[in-house]
């Protein structure tokens, strides 16, 4: 197939932030192959596959650098690479090991090759690849979709026998992948998320959280656009920090419904990963009725969007109610930070996503002293993990590092997580999809968790 070539411009890069990639969709349009209009897999280097040449012609700009990289040579490209690889003996497990480790020292070359980082679309063109879910298989070559997810289209299958034979397995996720297309869609349709209004009434008296997300958003927003999956999904996006830090309150502070003044501290905050605008923490001045003063800081060594305090310019209704709401950011470790620190400690302390486990025992790693500061006190720690696994390494992290008694308050799926799913690559506890701050442990250690060994 002729492909000319072009140069990318500010478009074609704003364009590529918001792209994704998926096995059974169109690389170009994402749309789902048809008879009229099956997929055809780039000649020039197997990874992708477009529903017409017009797509593949609209999208050179945007492909060319990383299709020339992987240019297949002697009809043998990464994918085939990869399943030749994997197809020696072992179980399907370490097959599939192989074949991701291979794939990623193929992420790692082709972002030197470019010398830039790659593109979501890019990235995941490798990450997803269209190798069979049961055996790691490339199948046969040539046009067509049909041994994709015919409903989904998220992964792929060599042979109809192998899709009949994963049926079972696949229909628990194919509900969440076929919402994670739809998000992604809608995301790279539209410029900003912040259409999603966070409901502006102020209550006027404390209402306790329902049992989840999902109950508070048909509340919020009304039984009709709650159903609007993309909606709800992007909403509870921003929702889930605000609601994780009023979950872990109402347990931790018997005196939240009157609570004046309320100060959280994020830690471990960086760039693009908690939420640093103030319409997002508004949230808790129109849920709590009482508070007139909300500071919320950000700390960790890789922040740079927000430095120093500065004073959120709230809603009409905050204003003429006196409201205040303080964002400060600092860039440096939390322990750094605390050991300057003028002010007392905060009501909560929490760290979205943490990782804590990430670096243990490492000669690098940072976090002990500030771990073992965030449970030397009476203040709540709250983390969040993204699947199980992770959120047991983390907290045995935590009390590896502990002086003193340490309770463990609550540990489990955070009934405030994010309704959107994101697709796992590594597959750990064998969830193929996640939420972000899916899982939530709360411990508190000094004087709290002795009063109450003691007890």
């Amino acid at each position: 197939m002729e492909l000319r070539k072009e140069t990318p411009d500010k478009d074609v890069r704003n364009r590529d932030q918001a792209r994704h990639h998926y096995p059974g969709l169109c690389h170009a349009c994402t749309a789902a192959p048809t008879r009229q209009w099956p997929l055809r897999r780039c000649a020039q280097c197997h990874l992708v596959m477009y529903c017409s040449r017009r797509c593949q012609r609209n999208d050179w700009p945007s492909h060319r650098s990383f299709c020339l990289v992987h240019k297949v040579v002697g009809g043998r490209g990464v994918l085939e690479a990869a399943a030749a690889g994997g197809s020696q003996q072992g179980s399907v497990a370490s097959v599939k090991q192989q074949q991701q480790e291979f794939l990623g020292s193929q992420r790692v070359a082709a972002s030197l090759a470019l010398g830039r980082r790659l593109w979501p679309h890019e990235a995941e063109a490798l990450v997803y690849p269209r190798l069979c879910e049961v055996c790691g298989g490339v199948g046969e070559a040539g046009e067509g979709s049909g041994m994709c997810c015919g409903v989904c289209h998220c992964v792929y299958y060599c042979s109809e026998r192998h899709r009949a034979t994963d049926r079972a397995r696949h229909g628990h996720w194919c509900d969440l992948y076929s919402l994670c297309v739809l998000c992604d869609r809608w995301l790279a349709t539209t410029a900003t998320t912040t259409c999603l209004a966070l409901p502006a009434a102020l209550d006027k008296e404390y209402r306790p959280l329902p049992p989840s997300m999902a109950t508070h958003l048909a509340v919020a927003l009304g039984q009709d656009r709650a159903r609007e999956p993309a909606v709800a999904a992007f909403l509870s996006e921003q929702l889930t920090f605000p609601l994780t830090a009023q979950y872990v309150l109402e347990s931790m502070l018997p005196g939240l419904a009157r609570a004046r003044q309320l100060s959280l501290h994020l830690v471990g905050a960086e760039d693009g990963h908690e939420p640093s605008t103030g319409v997002v923490w508004e949230y808790l001045l129109h849920r709590l009725p009482c508070l007139t003063r909300l500071h919320v800081l950000l700390v960790g060594p890789q922040l740079t969007i927000l430095e120093g305090p500065h004073e959120a310019l709230l809603c009409q209704q905050c204003q003429e109610n006196g409201r205040q709401l303080v964002l400060e950011g600092r860039k440096c470790l939390y322990h750094q930070f605390m050991a300057e620190a003028t002010t007392g400690p905060p009501d909560l302390r929490l760290a979205f996503n943490c990782g804590f486990h990430e670096w243990a025992g490492a000669m690098d790693d940072t976090w002990p002293p500030s771990l073992a500061l965030m449970v030397a006190d009476s203040t709540p720690l709250a983390f969040t993990s993204y699947v199980c696994h992770e959120a047991e390494q983390d907290l045995l992290a935590v009390q590896e590092v502990a002086r003193s008694e340490l309770e463990v308050v609550t540990a489990g799926l955070n009934p405030y997580h994010s309704l959107r799913p994101l697709r796992d690559w590594a597959r750990e506890d064998g969830q193929q999809l996640y939420h972000n701050n899916q899982y939530l442990t709360v411990v508190r250690g000094g004087r709290a968790a002795m009063a109450t060994a003691t007890a």
